[in-house]
């Protein structure tokens, strides 16, 4: 839930809630300064020419160059996150880093800590640096792949074999996998729509195993209902029911 409401604040915060190039009637003058710099913040990103620097990362590392831009795009809609250390503005979540949206806490782990160590650089570099961003973030993505199964539905070599590396690369704690396995999902699912508006620009990729996924995102979904409404029951149980006497009185219950 705390994972929910960060990318729901980072989505109006990007502009999103605000198609750029609407012109609705009755438009107030705070909503024009508003398309302005979204349109404006547009422009600085398309000059940063991502697309090229993605492609270089991925190179280097070996790892699909669409399926980095699509990581990116789930994790930050393509924004290089710097951390404001005297604004807290992060609805009560721990800071993100990066356009790759690498985690330096206890709940969603040292990806930041990981991934510098990978590529040799101190973690500040890759807060402040998009392009080092990219490649700690690759080659974290790298790692877990070549250390982790591939999801019986596919094989290595295939775009959908990264599945469960994307899982295991967003941080969210196995104890809440739905989550984890859901958001995977979802940068299949941008992938295979492609995106271009407010400076992001990368294309759909066709083909994938969009079915195969769901029904693995429904199969997690499932367990973790039932092992809840089974957590719940149990915590219920253990508290046992007063007796009543015949006269009324409430008695302990026997164990």
């Amino acid at each position: 839930m705390r994972h929910a409401c960060c990318f729901i604040l980072l989505f109006v915060l990007l502009g999103n809630a605000w198609p750029v190039g609407a012109e609705e009637k009755g438009q107030t003058e705070e909503d024009f300064k508003r398309q302005k710099l979204i349109e404006e913040h547009a422009k600085k990103k398309r000059a940063s020419n991502y697309p090229a620097l993605f492609k270089k990362a991925a190179k280097e590392f070996d790892v699909p160059v669409n399926l980095l831009e699509g990581i990116a795009f789930a994790e930050t809609r393509w924004e290089h996150l710097v951390r404001r250390e005297n604004i807290d503005f992060d609805c009560g979540m721990p800071p993100m880093y990066g356009i790759m949206g690498l985690w330096n806490n206890d709940y969603f782990g040292h990806s930041l800590i990981l991934a510098s160590d990978l590529i040799h650089e101190k973690p500040d570099v890759l807060k402040k640096d998009v392009f080092q961003n990219m490649r700690g973030g690759a080659r974290l993505l790298k790692k877990i792949y070549d250390e982790n199964p591939v999801p019986e539905w596919t094989k290595r070599g295939e775009l959908e074999s990264w599945f469960y590396a994307i899982v295991k690369y967003c941080g969210i704690p196995e104890t809440d996998k739905e989550f984890s396995y859901q958001h995977a999902l979802d940068v299949y699912e941008a992938m295979s729509q492609g995106y271009h508006s407010e400076g992001i620009g990368f294309d759909a990729t066709s083909g994938l195993k969009l079915d195969a996924m769901r029904s693995e995102v429904t199969r997690v979904k499932t367990e973790a209902l039932k092992k809840h409404k089974l957590e719940e029951q149990q915590s219920t149980n253990q508290i046992a029911p007063a007796e009543i006497s015949p006269t009324g009185d409430k008695e302990k219950a026997k164990k």
